[in-house]
């Protein structure tokens, strides 16, 4: 049995920040291209989708699962085609979709359903005379919903949106006269987003409403004075969060992100904003660790030829820079088994090489930003030792009489022990902590990470 004794001591104050440290890694064997999609499955395993052709030493091309050793194919061959851009879970299967004439052995026109030993096609398939992308699906109602740059199926004129009726793909009145790049689900409600100004007969601005019957506005939508590309979805906290190449939202000033609460627009502090430079579009959004994950692309005000692209998150009050700078975009953020993943276009990520794919671990374990004044803590928890440990580990800190939490997790995120203090000191017993590599991290009373480390147990 090991017998686990922390005690508070006094110590100096040390500055927190240099305890803020980037813990991003590559996942798997590298891949040879980019990442458009991540689908979780059960048990931490999950999906991938893109235009890789090249997993480590294995030709995989276009979409593999992650079995929890490695990633394999699914079916004998991979697409015929350019990419996988969405995957969905549905009917106990994977939909995948992209611009793609087969997948495996099985005639696909840009869509097709994985049954989990084969690859069958979806109708006719979703086409366009010129470059076709079915960019994004979702499920509505229990009816599947496929989007993107397309006009027909078969016969059939659909023009960039169609549900799926178990047999074929039906229009949603007469549709959407632009590229369709984001779907969300939001108060019972199918909201789609992209770059057409028409939905149904209905005058829109790049985001409009299906009721399951009619299109409608969104009290003037999402503009830009160029281009306007509304690039991405997501329910956050009760509301509905849309990203992209803009800069007003219901007509009043929205720096590239902005909330709808099912009603009206709000700008989110302010916006996409970045020190010494400019956003230029965000491209993608998804929630972790009780915060809204933004990775956006800016441009630099010294040099216009520079482009950067960063991660920031809100909290739903303000908005703190993530240790997660790419030199390439970022095109999809999930979360699997309670780890961030991030993949798209990128090889480097913070200051880690990675390839296309990339995991930080989950928040019982790191904490991702760099916060700003106001969320900073001032101080330093202390020393954790012995390193390693044999029997008893200490606990010394610069503030004793705060109640301090630590949790011991290991190297997947999930979690082997916990404490909260009473007045600055605790001790507990765990018998099943076995000999290895562990994660500490110790917050303060507020919930702020003040330390965080590796740990051997012996």
């Amino acid at each position: 049995m090991k017998k686990i004794y922390f005690f508070l001591f006094l110590i100096a104050f040390v500055n927190f920040s240099s305890f803020a440290q980037h813990s991003w890694s590559g996942y798997g064997d590298r891949l040879n291209s980019s990442v458009y999609s991540i689908v979780p499955d059960a048990n931490g395993d999950f999906y991938i989708g893109g235009s890789f052709t090249v997993i480590g030493t294995d030709s995989i091309g276009g979409i593999a699962k992650w079995n929890g050793t490695k990633f394999s194919k699914l079916g004998l061959k991979g697409i015929t085609g350019s990419k996988v851009a969405a995957m969905l879970k549905y009917n106990g299967g994977i939909v995948a979709a992209g611009s793609f004439s087969r997948i495996d052995t099985a005639g696909c026109h840009n869509i097709g359903f994985w049954n989990g030993l084969k690859w069958a096609p979806m109708g006719s398939g979703l086409d366009y005379t010129g470059a076709t992308t079915v960019s994004t699906l979702t499920v509505y109602n229990d009816d599947l919903y496929a989007a993107g740059t397309f006009s027909s199926s078969g016969n059939t004129t659909v023009n960039n949106i169609a549900k799926w009726n178990g047999s074929s793909w039906v229009a949603l009145g007469t549709g959407l006269n632009g590229p369709v790049k984001a779907m969300c689900v939001y108060n019972g409600d199918l909201y789609v987003a992209g770059t057409f100004t028409t939905a149904g007969s209905v005058s829109v601005h790049n985001i409009a409403r299906w009721n399951g019957s009619s299109w409608h506005d969104l009290d003037g939508g999402l503009e830009y004075t160029g281009a306007t590309t509304v690039s991405t979805l997501h329910v956050f906290n009760g509301n509905l969060y849309a990203g992209g190449n803009f800069n007003t939202a219901g007509g009043e000033s929205a720096a590239h992100i902005a909330k709808w609460d099912g009603t009206s627009w709000t700008d989110i502090g302010s916006g996409m904003s970045y020190t010494g430079a400019t956003t230029v579009s965000t491209l993608c959004i998804h929630d972790f660790d009780g915060k809204l994950i933004a990775e956006a692309k800016y441009r630099s005000v010294a040099d216009t030829n520079i482009y950067l692209y960063h991660m920031q998150s809100w909290n739903d009050t303000a908005w703190a820079q993530l240790d997660a700078k790419t030199n390439f975009p970022v095109n999809t953020l999930q979360v699997v088994d309670g780890s961030l993943f991030a993949g798209g276009d990128f090889t480097q990520i913070a200051s880690d090489s990675v390839f296309y794919l990339a995991q930080w671990a989950t928040s019982s374990i790191r904490s991702m930003a760099f916060e700003t004044a106001g969320g900073e803590s001032t101080y330093n928890a202390g020393n954790v030792y012995p390193n390693p440990v044999k029997d008893q580990l200490y606990f010394s800190s610069a503030k004793a009489s705060l109640n301090y939490s630590i949790i011991v997790s290991d190297l997947l995120g999930r979690t082997i022990c916990s404490k909260i203090s009473n007045n600055g000191s605790f001790s507990f017993k765990e018998e099943n902590i076995k000999p290895g590599v562990y994660i500490y991290r110790i917050c303060d009373g507020s919930g702020i990470a003040v330390k965080q480390g590796k740990i051997i147990f012996e």
